[in-house]
This record gives structure tokens, C-alpha cells and sequence, in this order.
């Protein structure tokens, strides 16, 4: 397991290459209600198809009850996935956890209209806020819950691939830290 209690980016390379995993699984955890639709995974798995180099992608869903709370906080949902989370490296696969939340993060601010779609927490984990994101995309004419997720998707497994500061250096300047 503490392969896969990293910092976030420290699996860019084994993500990206097959040097030490040439498979990965894809643990998609979901609170009651919060299911990804099947276009964003479908999504996703087209997007890591053609960007690593891994002999097989596939998915493993794991229904959980509702969190009961208001927010979550990035030690929360690490404290979750602790707890539900059982599929980890082994062999030739590299595992990675997603969760769908219902509740949003404890850092969003109505008031000034930030909102956290998603999150990379480790080196193998990410969040994304359902209730945010189907908050969201109902606001926006035109974009629908499956398109959000996507974005959120490839969006947050980029980070986990090492983009913007997070394992892989940059070959060109692109960050702007303001």
C-alpha cells in the first residue's frame, strides 16, 4: 500500500510508461447517487488509450453509502478512501483510486463563486465534488453533467501524469503562479 501513499505526480513515469506497469486498473469509488456517467469514464479511458503506453485499462466500481456531510476535506476523503479502498499496485498493475463525492469541499466560497471541481491528493488518488459538478453544469446552457465529469476527469489525471508542477519538470514555461 505505501506505493500508493505518495505525493501527488511521484507516478507520473509509471503512469505514462510500461517500463514497471504495463496495466492499470482504474478503482472508480462513487457515494449513493453520484455514479460517473459512462461517457466520462469512456472519456478517460480513450484519453489514457492514447497517452500511455499500457497493454490494458480497466475499471472497477465501488458503490458506497452517502458520506452524511456538508463538506469534505482532503484528510476526509483520504480517510475514506482509506477505509474503502482495496485495490492497490501489484505486479504488473498500477492501480489508481477516483472518488465521487456528494458533498463539495470545504474550500469553496459561494460568495465569490470558487468552486473545486476535483483534486489529486496522492500519487494514485483523486477526488471529484458530484454535487459541485452537477451544480455547475446545470448553470451552464449547453455543457451536461457528463461533459463537466470528463473535463474534471482528464483535467485531474493530468496532474497525476506529472502536469504543472506536480513530478515531471516542464519542458517549456507554462506555469503561472498568479
Amino acid at each position: 500500500r505505501s506505493a500508493n501513499l505518495l505525493a501527488a505526480g511521484d507516478s507520473a513515469v509509471d503512469l505514462l510508461s510500461n517500463s514497471d506497469f504495463d496495466e492499470v486498473v482504474l478503482q472508480i469509488a462513487y457515494a449513493e447517487g453520484y455514479a460517473p456517467s459512462a461517457l466520462a469514464v469512456e472519456d478517460l479511458l480513450e484519453f489514457l488509450t492514447l497517452r500511455t503506453f499500457k497493454t490494458r485499462i480497466s475499471v472497477e466500481y465501488l458503490p458506497l453509502s452517502a458520506s452524511g456531510k456538508e463538506t469534505l476535506t482532503l484528510q476526509q476523503i483520504a480517510d475514506l478512501e482509506r477505509e474503502n479502498r482495496n485495490l492497490y499496485n501489484s505486479d504488473q498493475t498500477l492501480a489508481v483510486y477516483l472518488y465521487f463525492a456528494d458533498a463539495p469541499s470545504d474550500t469553496d466560497d459561494p460568495e465569490n463563486n470558487t468552486y473545486t471541481l476535483g483534486a489529486v491528493y496522492r500519487n494514485t488518488s483523486m477526488v471529484l465534488y458530484g454535487s459541485t459538478i452537477r451544480f455547475l453544469a446545470s448553470k451552464v446552457p449547453g455543457i451536461t453533467v457528463a461533459d463537466a465529469e470528463a473535463a474534471t476527469l482528464l483535467h485531474e489525471f493530468g496532474h497525476l501524469m506529472g502536469l504543472v508542477g506536480m513530478g515531471a519538470p516542464e519542458v517549456n514555461s507554462h506555469s503561472d503562479p498568479e
